[in-house]
């Protein structure tokens, strides 16, 4: 679905596609906003900039730009996004290219590997844009290929501008150590991993930040991968499918409380409420994340959490932060004790032996049930 995008911002996560690619902008221009579909535009970038890679010669320089279309007036009512490269000369030795092909640079290898769309070309570019209904248009002139993307501009760019600054300000202080953290993100879809990889763990979180989930074997064993890597946070996707197969993300969630995990676990769904958010939980998950949660966005909700549960630390039984003790009886050989979630306003119920010696009940799942909202 649409959203605020800052293009400027996009375009420097992107930047690490090639070494070739540079960003072209004025100094004094720090952020171009866009009504789009981050997803959408994703993918239609990654395969205009696959394309200028793929038809420019191999060290030259591609560029990127963008700015704000105005009117008569000076208002800005669009966005454009600008991509230019050298083409290749038509008369180059036949043998030269499949030389290439035959063997190709470093960099060429690692593109192909981290490549989201593997290789999608103009064509799928044409239909993503006509499904969003932004503007396109490729072509050359004298010695150089232009592709440009037009976008609808966000209409509120004045009054989020002291806003932007100061969340940027707040966010580099509060989470500049966010690479001393290793998380594991767990999901089917290899569009999404391969924005994990590159962009979320590569640019915010510890290099030994796993992703899983590439078959069925690795998703089921996933907690146990999870344990080993010694993440302080993990990101699940609730639906895991494998053609038939199905494994669910509050399946791990659990199978991880069972493993006694200490780290925060979240489920990465689109269904969001307060239902299957207390479902969540209950299978031993921290908390929800939306499906539309930009990489920033999932590294401040992180390092959030993380930074919360520093400060304040808390247990956890079965997924529920229990905080504040409301009051607590004794039964025999074991304290029940009646606690608040601090977060939420929800009370639990916690039992614990009062006495070594006592047998009382494994409760490494069961030993939390929410009594009253």
């Amino acid at each position: 679905s649409p959203k605020r995008i800052d293009c400027l911002s996009l375009l420097e996560e992107m930047r690490s596609l090639s070494r070739r690619i540079e960003i072209g902008q004025a100094p004094d221009v720090r952020e171009v906003l866009a009504h789009a579909d981050e997803m959408a535009l994703y993918l239609i970038l990654d395969n205009v900039l696959n394309n200028a890679r793929a038809h420019s010669p191999e060290r030259s320089v591609i560029r990127v730009s963008c700015w704000y279309t105005r009117d008569n007036h000076g208002n800005h009512v669009g966005v454009t996004i600008q991509v230019s490269n050298k083409m290749k000369d038509n008369n180059e030795n036949q043998s030269d290219v499949k030389k290439r092909k035959d063997n190709p640079s470093s960099e060429e290898r690692l593109l192909h590997q981290d490549n989201l769309s593997q290789g999608m070309g103009l064509s799928i570019i044409r239909d993503c844009v006509k499904k969003c209904k932004y503007k396109f248009d490729a072509g050359p002139e004298g010695s150089l290929f232009y592709s440009t993307l037009r976008l609808p501009v966000w209409t509120n760019i004045h009054k989020t501008e002291e806003i932007r600054k100061n969340n940027a300000n707040n966010a580099k202080k509060q989470f500049s150590n966010s690479k001393d953290f290793i998380i594991a993100c767990v999901e089917d879809m290899k569009m999404i991993r391969k924005m994990y990889e590159r962009v979320l763990i590569r640019k915010y979180f510890n290099k030994k930040s796993v992703v899983l989930g590439s078959t069925l074997h690795e998703a089921k064993c996933a907690a146990h991968c999870i344990m080993k890597a010694g993440c302080h946070a993990c990101i699940l996707d609730q639906n895991l499918e494998y053609g038939s197969d199905c494994v669910y993300g509050t399946d791990i969630a659990y199978q991880l409380a069972e493993l006694k995990f200490k780290g925060l676990i979240y489920i990465r769904s689109a269904n969001n409420d307060t239902m299957d958010i207390q479902f969540y939980k209950e299978k031993g998950a921290f908390g929800a994340m939306c499906k539309s949660m930009t990489p920033a966005e999932i590294r401040d909700q992180v390092m959030k959490d993380l930074t919360e549960q520093k400060n304040h630390p808390t247990r956890h039984c079965a997924g529920y932060e229990v905080g504040v003790v409301v009051q607590t009886q004794r039964l025999s050989t074991v304290d029940i004790a009646l606690q608040m979630d601090h977060r939420c306003g929800f009370i639990f119920v916690s039992m614990v032996s009062s006495s070594p010696s006592s047998q009382a009940p494994d409760m490494t799942h069961d030993r939390a049930c929410m009594l009253a909202d």
